[in-house]
């Protein structure tokens, strides 16, 4: 049997079902270790308006705003159509990187090939080393 050798280690913080809120990476080749953290944006709201709401005898007004993208397509003769759209965006808010000495990097390598336990130890050390507080 072949031994498999990884050369990075990522921790991915991972708010709800697939926000991810922050990153981790040890890069073994190049002794490297990075931190980045993300914030999700939706779009301004483009489509605007006024609607009304309720029943006959008792209406009420009232403003929105959603946002939306501008499309061309062959379906419509490549005209400009706005569509609604409710994707988040991704953005990066905080990236960081050392380079790691011998020594710290061997000592932390040396925690993250063990159990489960270990390798939590081995994320709050590149944490510290980072200087970033658990979440």
């Amino acid at each position: 049997m072949d031994a498999i050798y990884f050369t990075k280690i990522e921790f991915t913080e991972v708010v709800g079902y697939v926000n991810q809120r922050s990153t981790m990476l040890l890069n073994l080749p190049l002794k490297e270790l990075s931190y980045q953290e993300f914030k999700y944006k939706r779009q301004m709201p483009a489509i605007q308006g006024d609607a009304t709401m309720g029943s006959p005898s008792k209406e009420f007004v009232y403003s929105y705003g959603l946002p939306a993208k501008v499309i061309r397509n062959g379906k419509n003769g490549f005209r400009k159509q706005i569509i609604q759209d409710d994707v988040w965006v991704q953005m990066v808010s905080f990236s960081y990187g050392i380079k790691l000495t011998n020594e710290v990097f061997y000592h932390i390598v040396m925690h993250c090939y063990l159990n489960h336990i270990e390798i939590k130890k081995c994320q709050w050390m590149m944490r510290a080393i980072l200087g970033i507080e658990m979440k």
